[in-house]
């Protein structure tokens, strides 16, 4: 058999997951699940609707290292088939990107462990203009300091 390397064009990819149906309170809630599965004891939910609209959504779980964090970031990052804990409702891998980027345009995830922190963000006007496949950026300390204001 003749075979060719096709991955799926990333701008459009995310484009369409985009348009799966999801409402804004199951988006938040497939992002609280994730904070649920690492063991999150303190989940905090803060929004704007005007000027700069946003979601920050913030928890004290177990946190994911620069490279589990990458890895997450990935479209289909999770194998079906993989043994679960019985509560965890993710499977494919997809949660997190399609809930999140069916509501805004940009998501930011930052994750720290021994206190170092990392940080990702999907920017889809950038990622569109650019017309390349696969731009995930690491954010730097200044954009993450940017980021905390939204926090406060």
């Amino acid at each position: 058999m003749r075979t060719f390397d096709s991955p799926p064009y990333a701008p459009m990819l995310m484009e369409s997951t985009r348009a799966i149906g999801y409402t804004i309170e199951a988006a938040v809630a497939d992002i609280i699940d994730n904070s649920i599965t690492a063991q999150a004891r303190n989940i905090n939910i803060k929004f704007m609707t005007v000027d700069e609209p946003y979601i920050s959504i913030l928890d004290d779980g177990l946190g994911m290292a620069f490279d589990d964090l990458k890895e997450a970031m990935n479209y289909g990052s999770c194998d079906p088939s993989q043994e679960r804990d019985e509560a965890d409702l993710g499977r494919f891998g997809l949660g997190l990107k399609t809930a999140s980027l069916s509501q805004c345009r940009q998501l930011i995830v930052a994750g720290m462990t021994d206190g170092k922190i990392s940080a990702f963000c999907w920017d889809l006007d950038f990622f569109v203009h650019k017309k390349e496949n696969g731009l995930c950026s690491v954010l730097t300390r200044a954009r993450l300091a940017d980021c905390r204001k939204l926090t406060n």
